[in-house]
């Protein structure tokens, strides 16, 4: 049995995480209301940028199934 997992393991605490995203909505939001040019380019790269500082992994365990047999007394 194989299977695949994605798995976080963030360079920053959650906390700063969030707040890195708020301020990425904050400056994304203002750009795309000012109808600045590249303002939904500059939120898809924020938010790559947020991603990334998540670092993300692929997980691949391979586990051999056991038997489903219990013994009662």
């Amino acid at each position: 049995m194989s299977d695949f997992n994605l798995s976080f393991a963030p360079f920053l605490p959650w906390w700063a995480l969030a707040l890195l995203a708020l301020a990425a909505c904050a400056v994304a939001a203002l750009h795309i209301y000012a109808r600045r040019r590249g303002g939904f380019l500059r939120a898809l790269v924020l938010a790559l940028l947020l991603a990334s500082l998540t670092d993300p992994s692929l997980v691949h365990e391979d586990r051999e199934a056991l038997k489903d047999v219990v013994a009662v007394v």
